[in-house]
């Protein structure tokens, strides 16, 4: 399920169900049902996780499609982590406040790349940390394999963090009813004033000029901020989310693609 922000922005309510871990019920939940056709994999990002008697939905949310939380058909529903959930409606989220981060403007790098890159380095950092405290990170003394894998990621992800910070809205343009807006004005330091924009292009106008907008925006990605996104940081330390090689050596791939091309942004 490959996604721009400018595709993905809704302008329906967004209701969150609680996704509790009772086992009653379960079986018969439709929601539970999409979990396990997807194979407990984010349709968004392609980060897997996997269920057990702390957390049966595995960390892992169910996206309505269309918006409409009673329309429980099988065919509707997508499996998504959180953070990929919250972009399907990032113009809510922004307003809310709920989705720390900033934008970035890409035409090359996949916002399914940007969203993996947080569950990676969050868990990078975390299982980093002892390692820092003890003086080892420059040391390869008493390191283990996984210990030494997980550094030469965090030096990874610090490369692809540098080349992001070339990401500028600076120079981009709106238009918007006829008038042409300067997005870097536009957000004036301000990530809501933006996701009010994106909200308003999915509200208003007819059709086609909301197709049209969408398809100027395509380019417009979001950057969470690992480092106080709630979500991230529960990833990080959570059993549910152990199973790190997998996620991890997709996103390394694509990274090494990425960094090589001549401009990132």
């Amino acid at each position: 399920m490959e996604f721009s922000l400018a595709t993905v922005v809704r302008g329906a309510v967004w209701r969150r169900t609680s996704m509790d871990n009772d086992m009653q019920g379960t079986a018969r939940d439709p929601r539970f049902a999409a979990l396990r056709r997807d194979d407990w994999t984010c349709q968004g990002c392609g980060c897997r996780s996997s269920p057990c008697d702390e957390d049966l939905w595995a960390g892992l949310e169910v996206h309505h499609k269309d918006d409409n939380p009673d329309n429980q058909e099988l065919a509707n529903l997508a499996t998504l982590c959180p953070l990929c959930h919250g972009l399907m409606h990032c113009d809510l989220m922004l307003e809310q406040g709920r989705l720390p981060g900033r934008f970035l403007w890409s035409e090359r790098i996949p916002q399914r790349f940007l969203t993996l890159f947080v569950h990676v380095r969050a868990v990078v950092e975390a299982r980093c940390a002892p390692l820092i405290e003890q003086g080892l990170v420059h040391s390869a003394q008493g390191r283990s394999t996984g210990e030494e894998r997980m550094l030469r990621l965090r030096e990874r992800c610090e490369a692809v963090e540098h080349a992001l910070a070339r990401c500028s809205l600076a120079g981009v343009s709106l238009t918007l009813n006829g008038r042409k807006y300067d997005l870097a004005y536009v957000l004036d330091g301000r990530e809501a004033a933006l996701g009010r924009v994106l909200g308003r292009l999915v509200r208003t106008g007819t059709k086609i000029r909301r197709a049209q907008t969408a398809a100027h925006l395509q380019p417009l990605r979001w950057l969470y901020d690992w480092r106080s996104h709630p979500k991230a940081r529960v990833y990080a330390r959570s059993a549910v989310w152990g199973q790190a090689q997998e996620w991890a050596g997709q996103w390394l791939a694509e990274s090494c693609r990425l960094l090589g091309q001549a401009r990132l942004s």
